[in-house]
Order: structure tokens, then sequence, then C-alpha cells
């Protein structure tokens, strides 16, 4: 002991663990009179209350252990004492957690970490989830080794310094107030607080509801729990920040926030109600620092302009909150209510967005675990191509019944929003209700009706503004009146009308002159055309009313019987008739589809007929599969089983039949087999496709290729006693021509110089855009499909898009393993290029090929909905997917020779 106090003695023995003789003289040095650092603590450091570790708080200990006497003379013995006595230290200072650290790594008993703690032996980094010294060497220019040189540095800072990229120094001391004083804010909130958030983007109460809904837990320390665990959970910080949203933006990240904030904001938006390019047009607009546009609606709500959520209406807000929202009159502060409190509830930002159409379309993708909500914008539904039909109103009429129903045939569309404005509701109110917004102009019979129909306008306008419709089909049965008010919405109008209504003044035929771009009509003139139409309008006079139903293409006074088509088609009455449809390509199955003709032909003896008759057009020479689907048929015993048919329409031929067989490549058409089943035929479908299965008719789903299934199928409808599944001649349904008011439709749109007929996948044409995503060698993957690598290259344009991994086109060999062949072009990437969901989206084909590995497994849970169809090179994935998400293995087909790399 004499040796360790003697004042002459520079180096004296550790009088215990905790004595730091660096820091002690660091500390205490320049105010003693000796060179023995033991000496100067005594002196100078204790009766200051000075730590003789850097890693022991004396005031911290003490705060943590209320019994003992507060002094730090009793702190650091008792610390010293549990040290002996092998006990579980705790809280030893405000910057060391262990709990942390034994989460992040092994270590040694807890005796044994606190001597290597307390000698400097142990070091890490981040020793505490909001204390990264890597991150404040950087800010301070210094690297540091040991904890001593690392706090020394924390506090001798001229200016406050913080620990960790998420701490905002400004914004913690902002919510405290100048009255605090605080010199430290990092420590004086691991200290003292703990309530208030050190983050713009992090609120502690939003966060421990969202932690307890989702996982029910309610964290002790939420900010430090975001950090380390929440986060990769997926939990969100706060209303202003969706974690699952960012990450499908700018690919999977253990740290979203922290990515977000160090310049993620500058490629992606952390929440999906705000529009990026807008966004950014702000940024470069104004000063605002450098800051993410959702921390200044979090922060300084004031600041944002109206453009950068323009689905936002807060007039409609504040009327649905006129308890808290009464006196407010800031559409910024009534904007950071619905932020705050009705978007986490998954409330509509306006009086246009229709939860209930939202929630049909998921329930068609087999979704049932996203809220409609959070789902429209978090999809970037928002954002799809928007067509508008202004209706008189939603009575049981005969355009009326055919719309709805057509719309309805539309729910798989998902590139389709389709908005519906009308002055009054109807009988079919509930029908449109699930599949189109809906927006209620007020009726021209209410008091002060000016004044109310120019605020009505403003609201739709505000909704629509962000994404105009791109055509809008406005009804003139009654009069002009909707297309006064609406002409201004939608980049092409189209008015229709059963009778045409002459122009009765020079403002109505100027009206139509200036905005409208087409008439649909039931009445002619001279010309093919409604009369006295101003110069320069295209028309159709194709729209007809009969019998209660409205009919398309062909002006027809009855719906076709199955008699008068079965003429038509030289069938026998008896016959047993199969029907397919689509282009002569690969997609479409035709050669299958002559197949199983021949097949089904071979294998079932009976005297009656059997045709399998296909509805569509295309190349027919060698080699085609038009040319495939014949030769195979004609092996049968009976050549003519297989018959084309160009000049009939759909409905036509499905009249004449008693199947539909959808083997369409890739996960054949719902909508289509849905319309069979509607006419009451049985439906077979391949490649594992859903759909709905209607009680009107029989319907059955047959893996790809499974011909003894499929032939065992035909031969089970077909042995039910004749006319079985078909519909009584003398009773057969009257047919809404749903598809040809579809064609029309589309026909006006494309007409019209529009980028694709509005309702793409009702055309059933082959896909004009490919992408296929391999997660193995891009360039590998597609040389295994292709056997024929000297075959001739295609013509056409072939685009590859900057994260291209091959450097020749799509042989003709791999497209045709792939089933795209026909399209006009072709993208394709590797798995780790990534890619938004609005490019994905873009695409008329999107093929998945992948390895099976552990990494693709997050890809195929955030883009799956957006695929068509998922190839893998071993049929166990499928069966693994089968039990993890069905409606995942329904997308998945094994591809022979796609070899794992």
């Amino acid at each position: 002991m004499a040796e360790i106090l003697d004042p002459s003695n520079p180096t004296p023995f550790s009088p215990n663990v905790l004595f730091d003789d660096t820091h002690c003289r660091t500390v205490c040095e320049q105010d003693s009179g000796t060179e023995n650092s033991v000496l100067q603590y005594l002196q100078v450091g204790l009766p200051r209350g000075v730590s003789p570790n850097p890693v022991f708080d004396p005031a911290f200990y003490l705060s943590r252990h209320v019994h003992l006497p507060q002094d730090p003379v009793a702190a650091i013995r008792d610390c010293l004492s549990q040290l002996r006595e092998g006990s579980d230290l705790s809280a030893v200072h405000p910057f060391i957690d262990e709990a942390y650290l034994r989460h992040q790594q092994e270590l040694s008993t807890p005796n044994g970490f606190y001597n290597a703690l307390f000698s400097g032996a142990f070091f890490v980094e981040r020793p505490h989830p909001l204390v990264d010294l890597g991150y404040l060497g950087h800010q301070l220019d210094q690297r540091f080794e040991n904890y001593r040189d690392a706090f020394a540095a924390y506090w001798k800072a001229e200016e406050d310094v913080s620990t960790h990229v998420l701490f905002d120094l400004d914004f913690y001391r902002a919510q405290l107030g100048e009255d605090h004083g605080i010199k430290r804010a990092v420590y004086h909130y691991l200290v003292f607080d703990g309530a208030h958030s050190p983050q713009p983007l992090f609120d502690p109460d939003f966060y421990v509801r969202d932690a307890n809904d989702r996982f029910e837990i309610t964290p002790q320390r939420p900010f430090e729990h975001y950090i380390t665990h929440g986060q990769q959970a997926g939990l969100n910080p706060s209303a202003f920040f969706e974690t699952e949203h960012c990450r499908a933006r700018i690919g999977d990240c253990d740290a979203p926030l922290q990515h977000f904030l160090n310049g993620g904001h500058s490629s992606a938006t952390g929440l999906s109600l705000v529009r990026f390019a807008q966004s950014q047009l702000h940024a470069q607009a104004s000063a605002n620092t450098g800051l993410a546009m959702e921390t200044l609606l979090a922060t300084r709500p004031e600041m944002v302009p109206s453009q950068v959520i323009p689905e936002f209406d807060p007039v409609y807000w504040k009327n649905q909150n006129k308890g808290d929202l009464a006196t407010q009159e800031e559409p910024a502060a009534i904007r950071d209510h619905y932020l705050r409190h009705g978007y986490p509830k998954q409330r509509p930002p306006n009086g246009l967005i229709n939860v209930k159409y939202i929630a049909e379309q998921l329930a068609f993708l087999g979704v049932d675990d996203e809220s409609p909500v959070k789902a429209y914008f978090q999809r970037g539904w928002h954002l799809r191509r928007r067509v508008m039909f202004s209706l008189d109103n939603l009575d049981d009429t005969a355009i009326n019944r055919t719309l709805s129903a057509a719309l309805r045939l539309q729910l798989g569309a998902l590139d389709l929003d389709v908005v519906i404005v009308t002055r009054a509701g109807g009988a079919l109110s509930r029908e449109f209700s699930t599949c189109a917004h809906i927006w209620h102009l007020p009726p021209k019979t209410k008091k002060g009706y000016e004044a109310h129909l120019k605020n009505n306008l403003a609201r739709l306008h505000q909704a629509l503004s962000g994404n105009l419709p791109e055509i809008a089909f406005i009804q003139t049965d009654q009069d002009l009146s909707l297309l006064e008010v609406l002409y201004d919405l939608a980049g092409k109008n189209v008015v229709f009308s059963k009778m045409w209504q002459e122009p009765d003044s020079d403002d109505a035929a100027q009206l139509l002159e200036m905005h409208v771009d087409h008439v649909l009509t039931s009445q002619a003139g001279h010309d093919g055309g409604p009369k006295s139409l101003p110069e320069g309008i295209s028309a159709s006079s194709t729209l007809g009313y009969t019998t209660g139903v409205l009919l398309g293409a062909r002006q027809v006074q009855k719906p076709p019987s199955r008699a008068e088509m079965r003429e038509r088609l030289g069938v026998a009455s008896d016959a047993f008739v199969v029907a397919g449809q689509g282009p002569f390509s690969l997609d479409s199955g035709i050669d299958f589809f002559g197949v199983i003709g021949a097949k089904f032909r071979t294998e079932w003896a009976c005297e009656r007929d059997v045709h399998f008759i296909w509805v569509g057009d295309g190349p027919t020479y060698a080699n085609t599969p038009h040319f495939y689907g014949t030769y195979f048929a004609e092996l049968s015993d009976q050549s003519e089983v297989f018959t084309t048919v160009k000049d009939m329409d759909l409905a036509e031929v499905l009249a004449a039949s008693d199947v539909f067989l959808d083997t369409k490549r890739g996960g054949g058409d719902t909508n289509l087999r849905a319309y069979a089943q509607n006419l009451g035929l049985a439906t077979i479908s391949i490649s594992g496709a859903g759909g709905d299965i209607l009680p009107s008719g029989e319907a059955a789903i047959c893996s790809p290729f499974a011909l003894p299934e499929i032939a065992a199928r035909l031969k089970g409808f077909a042995d039910q006693a004749e006319n079985d599944l078909a519909v009584d001649q003398q009773a057969f349904p009257k047919i809404e021509p749903v598809m040809a008011f579809l064609s029309e439709l589309n026909h006006c749109s494309s007409s019209l110089s529009l980028q694709e007929p509005f309702l793409k996948q009702l055309l059933f044409s082959p896909p004009q855009r490919v992408l296929v995503i391999a997660g193995a060698s891009v360039a590998k993957v597609l040389a295994d499909l292709d056997d024929e690598r000297k075959t001739k290259r295609p013509t056409g344009p072939i685009r590859f898009t900057r994260h291209q991994l091959m450097t020749s086109p799509l042989s003709m060999g791999a497209k045709a393993a792939l089933h795209v062949d026909g399209a006009t072009e072709y993208n394709v990437r590797g798995l780790s290029a990534g890619g938004a969901v609005q490019d994905i989206a873009s695409f008329d084909r999107v093929l998945w090929l992948l390895d099976g590995v552990q990494s693709e497994l997050a890809e195929i849970y955030n883009f799956a909905d957006l695929t068509d169809e998922i190839l893998v090179a071993n049929a166990d994935i499928i069966s693994e997917m089968t039990a993890l998400n069905p409606r995942i293995a329904d997308r998945m087909r094994f591809q022979e020779g796609l070899t794992s790399c």
C-alpha cells in the first residue's frame, strides 16, 4: 500500500480493476502536485466525483441503484463488491448496454466481461444501439480503438455531437425547450429521458402501438427497440415512413430508415402517399437543406405543397373529423392530422377512393392480409391508367347492367383504375360499388345547386389531379349537361347515347366541337355516323339497345341460339363440341389444344361426333403452333376433330359448345372462363389457373400437360346425358354480349391514338412487352433453354435494360421454351438488378427463372402479384411453396432443361 501511495512513484500498481491509470492522469494531473496517479485521483478526482474508469459512470450507476448512499464513493465500493462476489452488474455506463452486446455476440461470464471492459481488453464499435463509435469518429475526424479515447472525445468536443446517424440533436432539443439547457443530447436522452423522440421520423407512441398490434409486444425503450429489432421486422417508426414500402423500392435492407435518410430519399419515397417526382421538384426549387420530404411532413408540414400528396382532399377530411378540426382552416394542418391519425387507420384521403372496389380486386388476387387503402397506394394502384364513365344515374337500365357486368370482368385488369361519375344512385349502386370508384354529383333539384356543384367539382378535380383519366365515356341520353361540367377531366372524351341528340344551340355545337373526340351511338346518318356532327369528330353507329340488352359490333335482334350457331358451324345437334380461343401462338396453346383433341377422340369410344373448334387467327405455315395442332389432331381416326374459325365471334362459338378448354400457357384467362361459365358451359383450364367457379357450370383445373387427366375430365363431361352440359335450345339464356361492348370501347380508345386499349386483358392479344428476370446468370440459363443455338435470330425491336446480363437477343429456342414468342419487345435482367413496382408492372408479361435459393424468397413475396409465371429448376420448390403460400405456388411451373447454377 505504501508503494501505491508513494508520492514519488510515477507508476503505482492499480489498486483495483476499476482504476484506469491513463484515464485518471488525464482528468487529474494538471491540478495535483504529484506524479502518482493514485494520489492524483484521491486528492483531486474523487472529491469532484470523477470516475476512476472511462466506462464507469458513478452518477448513472447510483441512478439505477437508488438504495445506495448517493455519493460516488458508494457507487465505486458497491461496484467493486459486486465484482468480487461475481454478481451480475448492470448499468455501469449509459453508453454500454450489456444485453445488447450479448445479443450481438458471445461474451464471457458477467465477471469476466466487466473485468475485460474496465481493463480496456474489450472493445466493439457499437456498445449500445445508439452509440456508433465509427459514426462518432467520422464526425470528429478521429479513429477510436478504445472506449477511453472515444468517450473522452465525446465530452471534449466543442459542440454537441451525435453518436448515431438517426439521432437528430436539434430535433431532440426542440422538443424539450431551451429551459433544459442541454449540452449533450445523447447522454441526456439515455440518462434522463427515453420518452421524447430523437428522430423526426420516429414517433414512440405510434411505434409502440404498431408493435403491439402486429406482434403483441410493448417495447420499454421504443427507439432502441426499433434500431435493434423493429426495422428488421418491418415495423413502421412513425406515420410518415412505411418500412416495407421503402424496402420494395430500394431493395432489401437491414436499416431502411437509415438508408433512406442517408440519400435513399433521392431515389424513392418513404411514404406511399408521397409522389416521388413532385417531392424531387420541390427539393430542387426550395431551400429545404436536403431534408427528405417525409421529414418535412413530420416537422414542417406548412413547407410541403399539396401537389406532393395530390390525392389528399382537406375539405373531405375536415368534414370527416369535425370534432378535431372544427376550427382548423389551414390545409397543411388538416393534412398533418390525416397522416397522423387517418392513414395509419387506413382511412381514404378523399371521397373518391372506394374501399369496396379495392377490396374486390385484392380478393381477385387472393390477398386477404392487406388493408385496401394501404394496398391501393403501396401497390401503386393510384398511378394506374384511369378510365372514367359518366352516367345519368345508376338505375337498372340496359347500359348500366352491361357496363356493371363488363367492369366486373375487368377486376383482373390490375393496370386499370375505373371511376364512375353520376348524378344519382339507383338499383345498381351496389353492383357498381364493387367494381369502380364512385363520385356523386349534386342533384339539380338541390337548393343552391350552382354553389354545391362548384364545390363538388373542385373536390373531384382535387381527387383526380394526381392522375387524370386517360379517356372519359360520357352519357348524353338526357342532355349534354354531364359533358358541360366534366369535359376537362380526361385526356380524351367519348360521348355515347342511344339516340343522338342534335345540338340545339351554337353553344352546344361549340361544346361538342371543342371537347369531344368520338361519338358512340345507335343512330346513323347517311355517312354511317350521327347527323350534324361538327367537323373533326369521329363517330361509330354500332351501339344498340335491343330487348334490354346493349349489343356491340353486330346489330342482332336476339341472342344467338345453340341450333343456329351449330348450323353455321356445320356441327350436328348431338355432337360434342369443345371450344378454345386465342391467336395461333404457343402462348395461347393451340398446339396443345390439337393434341388434347386427338388423344380424347382416340380414347373415347362413342358414336357422337367430336369437334374441337378454335376461334382465332394467325400463321398456318409449317412449324407454327397451328401446324402442330393440326398435325397431332390428324393422328386420330377422325381428321376433322380439329378446326379453326375466323369469321365468328367467340360468344357465337360458345353458344354452340359444351365445354370451354382454356389452354393458355402461364395461367389461363379468368375473365374468359367466367364468361363461359355464365353461359352454362363446363370449363377446363391448365397451369393451375384459379378463378371464380360459378354454380351455373362445372369447372376443372388441371396441371400443365396432364393429358390423361384432361382427357378423363372431358370424357366425364361427354358421358353425361345428351345436352346435359349445354343449356336447352328452347331455354338458352339471353347472352349479354359484354365482350362485344368491351371490344367497342377498346376500339374507341384505340382509334383515339391512346397507348393501348384501356382493357387490354380483355382483348386476348399476345403480349407486346416481355420482361424476363433470372436468378442465375441470364446468359447461362437462356443457353440451357435453347436447343438450337444457331437458330435464326428474331426480327423486330429488341431492347435490354441497363442491368442487362446478356450480349445477344433472345434466341428462338429460348423464346419458345419460355412461351413468349410473338412479342415485339424483350427485356432481360438479373435478379440482383431489382426494379420498382411501376417498372415491372409496365410489362405485358413477366417471367421469373429461379434457382430455388433462399435469397430469392423475399423478392418473390414482394413481386409475385406482378408476375405471370415463375419457372423453377426443381419441382420440389413448388411443393415447398405450396406449404408456404399456395397463391404463389399456383404461378410456378417446372421447366424441363432449366438447370440450377
